[in-house]
């Protein structure tokens, strides 16, 4: 996924497990961090690129899998910014973020598992202002067995 002027792919390493990696064309590809330490990897998922973040799913390894988010900033050449939580949707599970999709440039849409169930809820998150609050449940749970064909870019 290009974002920012540099290419960021999930890599494996011996020691770190999959992990948030980037190159900037020139030099040898590197970790941006290793969010979850040792080799169970964090595992940054549904990279997907906004005017101002590249916004994922990761388990930091205190946390289950959540939505993450990378700022943009800096020259190509110069190392990424550390991915930040955005907000801890399901605290003691995992929520599962899953299709995150870019609204006008304006709303991160996505599903997530809230409570111990199989069912995804459809949510948005204003990209534009302040994440304390978190991301607005706008639909009530989806069935997670088929997929929701409209959180694609058209």
């Amino acid at each position: 996924m290009v974002f920012d002027g540099r290419l960021f792919f999930t890599g494996q390493g011996f020691s770190t497990g999959e992990e948030l990696y980037w190159y900037n064309g020139v030099d040898p590809p590197s970790i941006v961090v290793d969010l979850q330490p040792g080799p169970g990897g964090s595992s940054p998922l549904s990279l997907t690129p906004t005017p101002d973040y590249l916004f994922m799913t990761a388990s930091s390894g205190t946390i289950g899998q959540e939505l993450f988010a990378l700022r943009a900033g800096g020259a190509p050449r110069d190392p990424p910014a550390v991915p930040e939580l955005v907000y801890d949707l399901y605290q003691g599970g995992d929520a599962r973020p899953k299709w995150l999709t870019s609204f006008e440039n304006t709303y991160l849409m996505f599903t997530a598992q809230v409570e111990d169930t199989n069912r995804q809820n459809l949510y948005a998150l204003n990209i534009t202002g302040n994440w304390s609050e978190g991301p607005t449940e706008i639909a009530g749970t989806v069935d997670s067995t088929f997929a929701p064909n409209f959180l694609v870019d058209s």
